[in-house]
Parts: C-alpha cells; sequence; structure tokens
C-alpha cells in the first residue's frame, strides 16, 4: 500500500503503539499491528487496532471519572434542569451521548460531571484533557513566544491554566 502523503510504501510493523488523545493524554497499547511509512513514518491502524485503542482511551476515561468524589457530579435531573432541557431530551441528547459532556454511572446511576457541564454550557463542547503527560513522556516545549522545558510544563500547568484562564490542547504544541 503506498502512502498518500509522499508515496512511500506502508510496511506493517507489530508491537507497542502510542497514541495522544487530547482528551486523556498518552495511550500506550501493547502487542498490536499498525502501518508505518517507510518514507515519513506516517501510520496507518487497522480496525482491530483502533477499537483497542478506543477501548483504552475509554477506560482512562472511565477511571479518571471514577476517582472523582461524588460531590464533583450532578444527577440526570440537576444536569437537565442545569441546561434547561428535560431529562428525557438530556438521555437522548446525541452529542452528551457521544461524550461532549463527561458521565459515569455510581451505584447504577448516571451522573455528569459538573465542570464538563459548565465547559458545555460555554462552548458546546465539555471535554478537556484529564491526563497530564508524565516526566518521561515531556520534551521541550515551545507555546507561542514562550519556550518551557520538559518537566516544568507538567508541573506549571495548572497555574498557567488558572491564571490565563484558558484551556491548552497539549497536542497542539510543537515540540
Amino acid at each position: 500500500m503506498k502512502c498518500f502523503k509522499c508515496n512511500g510504501a506502508y510496511q506493517i510493523k507489530h508491537g507497542k503503539f502510542k497514541f495522544n488523545d487530547r482528551y486523556v493524554g498518552s495511550i500506550v497499547v501493547d502487542n498490536v499491528d499498525y502501518y508505518e511509512c517507510s518514507k515519513c513514518d506516517d501510520q496507518l491502524l487497522p480496525v482491530e487496532t483502533a477499537k483497542l485503542i478506543e477501548n483504552k482511551r475509554k477506560e482512562l476515561l472511565d477511571r479518571y471519572l471514577q476517582e472523582q468524589p461524588i460531590k464533583e457530579f450532578m444527577s440526570a435531573a440537576e444536569t437537565a434542569a442545569s441546561l434547561n432541557i428535560t431529562r428525557q431530551a438530556l438521555h437522548k441528547h446525541k452529542r452528551i451521548n457521544k461524550g461532549f459532556i463527561y458521565q459515569t454511572t455510581f451505584s447504577g446511576n448516571k451522573v455528569y460531571l459538573k465542570k464538563s457541564i459548565d465547559q458545555y454550557k460555554k462552548n458546546g463542547d465539555g471535554r478537556f484533557l484529564i491526563n497530564l503527560p508524565s516526566k518521561e513522556q515531556c520534551g521541550d516545549f515551545k507555546f507561542g513566544h514562550i519556550e518551557i522545558q520538559g518537566w516544568d510544563y507538567v508541573q506549571n500547568i495548572e497555574q498557567y491554566l488558572k491564571s490565563h484562564k484558558t484551556l491548552v490542547d497539549i497536542t497542539s504544541l510543537s515540540k
């Protein structure tokens, strides 16, 4: 198969595959097949590998949500009232069901993360980065005119975000 970017040839590889998700951070799956271009290193995923990555993503997101204190969540009725819709409309809402508001289940009841609801009300997308990179994953970053070296970035990210009142998509930072 030829690469659509550089006309190089894709070669099948087997092993560890790393993927950076804009909301859960780094995802690593072991012992999988993927294709890599011999010239430009572009990668393609077979359906089975893509499914494994998506399952791992859901697992990481659910683990994060389950670690949050229950006071950080709202019931379906509270969420619907906050969004000025009915509970039925909440449960049938396509964007919310696709994860645009983080939700999990506690004791058989679906609950919604308050921070995600607030962000959804502001811009129609309640997703945000839940997992900062580890020290080993950090390199030097350039963020606009600011250069930040490796681990300093991760240690200071929350302070930076609070002081600038903004969300940063870590995957968009150039190395």
